[in-house]
């Protein structure tokens, strides 16, 4: 039997899970629809399934639910933000619209995150950018 899960409801369901984990509304509603949206483009391996593992990590105390990503340093075309060992798609989804940001003031923005954790399918985020009529590059050294 085949059964069809409608995003808006996969999206809701990974915000209670994760609002009950101690994430904030913003925060649990960011990472939920990125994970949703990333299931509903077929890139499975990137998206819902690795809810548990996320809820795990915070239960370990290797991801802070509570984290506050920041800007640390910052120029004319570039940002560093600390992401507070927080979830990735919260500091990644903030990392894209401050590179944007900066890209539409100068031309290019290049942000770089630090202490973060797994940010998801990297074509959310250059979908961020792509729907705003702009090109990015993105990359992660965390596995």
């Amino acid at each position: 039997m085949i059964r069809k899960i409608f995003e808006k409801n996969l999206a809701s369901f990974c915000k209670n899970a994760l609002l009950m984990s101690g994430l904030s509304e913003k925060d649990a509603e960011t990472t939920a629809e990125v994970l949703s949206q990333t299931d509903s483009i077929g890139i499975h391996s990137h998206g819902t399934k690795n809810l548990r593992l996320y809820i795990e990590k915070i239960k370990a105390g290797a991801l802070d639910p509570k984290a506050q990503q920041k800007v640390v340093s910052a120029g004319e075309a570039f940002a560093i933000i600390d992401a507070g060992d927080g979830m990735g798609m919260v500091s990644s989804t903030a990392a894209m619209s401050k590179a944007m940001e900066l890209a539409k003031k100068s031309g290019i923005g290049f942000v770089t995150v630090k202490n973060g954790c797994h940010f998801g399918a990297a074509g959310y985020y250059a979908n961020m950018a792509a729907e705003r009529g702009m090109v990015c590059l993105l990359y992660t050294s965390d596995a």
